[in-house]
């Protein structure tokens, strides 16, 4: 056990973490959400990010981000937001935030393959990550974004 009750482990899937380093209590940082189509990157991002204090909720496309968001409270300090989605895809989830006057001030941290985002209008994001990307930038992007405190 580490200060504040946390126990201490590496991040998954993330060498070089040294046995006994520590770790912030889960939430401790702040509040993200993630909405990704994919099973595997989903967990992987949210095993990741707890495990660097982050409290994290997920959601599989952008109708169930937005479901999420609009229970929310407080809200959380960042959305992670993957491009194409079936059912509500990135940019209209993007669409939808936006112009909710509660919601449209959320920043948001897009994560998009192969340059794709390039095709769309300018998308109102606050950052882009291309995929694929190091867990390191996601970890830069998420803290550069302030999603480091509680909101």
């Amino acid at each position: 056990m580490t200060p504040g009750g946390a126990t201490s482990r590496p991040a998954p899937g993330v060498s070089g973490a040294a046995p006994g380093c520590y770790r912030a209590p889960v939430g401790a940082k702040g509040h993200l959400l993630i909405v990704e189509d994919d099973a595997s990157i989903r967990e992987s991002l949210s095993e990741f990010l707890e495990a660097e204090g982050f409290q994290v909720s997920t959601a599989r496309d952008g109708s169930e981000g937005l479901d999420r968001l609009s229970g929310a409270s407080p809200l959380p300090s960042l959305v992670i937001l993957d491009l194409h989605m079936p059912v509500l895809d990135g940019e209209q989830f993007l669409a939808r935030l936006r112009s909710d006057e509660r919601l449209r001030a959320l920043p948001v941290l897009l994560m998009s393959g192969n340059g794709s985002h390039r095709g769309s209008p300018a998308l109102p994001v606050d950052a882009v990550l291309p995929k694929p990307f190091e867990i390191e930038e996601l970890l830069a992007a998420v803290e550069r974004l302030g999603a480091s405190g509680s909101r």
